[in-house]
């Protein structure tokens, strides 16, 4: 989940679209330069954390090929967003953290085996990690943001890029990918409440000094009105 510094390209894929972006840099300023969107809402992509999330003639190699036309964009090396109902995303303090991410990511894996907070064994997920500095003013404790996907799952994801001709640099789930995008936005002082929202899923974090403290992603049912009861129980509760 680190910042993927020179991939110029992002691919998002979601339930209901998706969509590809081409970045630009001038001078300081980074600015976009190609973007395209496909509707994918009847092309049965299901973002589950346990089983097949693309069935087995699903066309999506044909949909990227021809978003990227759309778009106008040749690159190969991409980021990948995946729909956050395909991850989970944790953030996780310890009092103490080694200096190696491997190192975090065995501590991260024991953190979630006692909890058992994922439904598949630990040993048949894969972690990535992003540190984000003590939790607290004191630093007693430091915080973790840590994107667990189960193996077969991630698989499938990556098949289908590779199918595609594509280099997939990054992959993250879409709530890291878009906290990455707005990081430098966020503000440094005080306490932001940072909502997304990707077809029918709702991520909620609160950020302290522009970095998270809580974190929770919850399917919604927005035809029933769930989405803005969430959102303003979110805002009564954190703010």
């Amino acid at each position: 989940m680190r910042h993927a510094k020179g991939v110029s390209i992002g691919l998002d894929i979601s339930q209901n679209y998706i969509s590809a972006v081409e970045l630009e840099l001038k001078g300081q300023e980074t600015t976009l330069s190609k973007s395209a969107i496909i509707d994918v809402s009847g092309a049965r992509l299901t973002p589950l954390l346990d089983a097949a999330n693309l069935p087995a003639e699903n066309g999506f190699k044909d949909i990227i090929k021809r978003l990227f036309e759309k778009a106008g964009i040749n690159g190969k090396n991409i980021a990948l967003a995946l729909p956050d109902g395909s991850a989970k995303t944790f953030l996780l303090e310890f009092e103490a953290i080694p200096s190696e991410n491997e190192k975090i990511i065995e501590l991260v894996k024991w953190s979630l085996k006692n909890k058992k907070n994922i439904p598949f064994p630990v040993e048949e997920a894969v972690i990535d990690i992003q540190t984000i500095g003590p939790s607290d003013e004191n630093k007693k404790t430091h915080s973790v943001l840590a994107a667990v996907i189960k193996k077969n799952v991630l698989n499938q994801y990556e098949e289908l890029i590779h199918d595609c001709g594509l280099n997939a640099e990054v992959i993250m789930p879409s709530f890291a990918a878009t906290y990455n995008i707005c990081h430098d936005k966020i503000a440094v002082e005080g306490s932001t409440l940072f909502f997304a929202l990707s077809s029918n899923t709702l991520s909620v974090a609160t950020l302290g000094n522009g970095a998270p403290r809580f974190y929770r992603t919850k399917a919604v049912d927005n035809e029933n009105g769930e989405l803005t009861t969430e959102v303003l129980a979110s805002l009564n509760y954190y703010s």
